[in-house]
This record gives C-alpha cells, structure tokens and sequence, in this order.
C-alpha cells in the first residue's frame, strides 16, 4: 500500500479521470502506473456515432469511385456534404454534444 498527497487540482483531475474510464481512484493510479494512461470508457451515443462514420466510410468510398469515374467535379458537392457530416459527429464526440 502507498498513500500520497495531491494538490486540490490533481485530486480533480484524478476523479475527472475515475469518472471517464468507470474505474476507481486506486485503479486510475494502477493504469497509469501499469500503462502511463487510462482508457475511457465508451458510452452507447459514442458506440451509435462509431456505427455512423463506419456507414459514411461507405459512402465515401462510393463517393471516390464515382469521382474516378466520372470526374473530380461531379463527386464535389457529394464529398463537401459528407465531410461536413463527419466532422459534425466528431465533434460531437469530441465535446460531448
């Protein structure tokens, strides 16, 4: 056993970490300690917004065939659509919202 003392601010950030990987303090310690980070945990929106940019990779790559088929200029509006479909979910994972 170990016992520490931390400052106000990295007894926060220690619980901020607890809380976004679902582990407790001593294992948040243990992973950093073991890995040199935690792994968050993944929420069931996040797992939803993973399935959509998995379907818009397909897309995408439709997107490229037919930009090689047919011309750069035909897929333009398709892939300007698309890109701000994919980084509307990014950031909606980013930031929580």
């Amino acid at each position: 056993m170990v016992s520490t003392r931390l400052s106000d601010p990295l007894y926060r950030r220690l619980g901020a970490y607890s809380r976004a990987s679902g582990e407790t303090k001593s294992g948040v310690i243990r992973s950093l300690i073991e890995k040199g980070y935690v792994k968050e945990r993944i929420f069931p929106d996040m797992m939803s917004a993973v399935r959509k940019l998995i379907g818009m990779a397909t897309n995408l790559n439709q997107a490229a065939h037919q930009a090689n088929a047919a011309g750069y200029r035909s897929a333009a509006a398709e892939l300007t659509a698309l890109a701000k479909e994919i980084r509307s979910i990014l950031n909606s994972i980013t930031y929580g919202g």
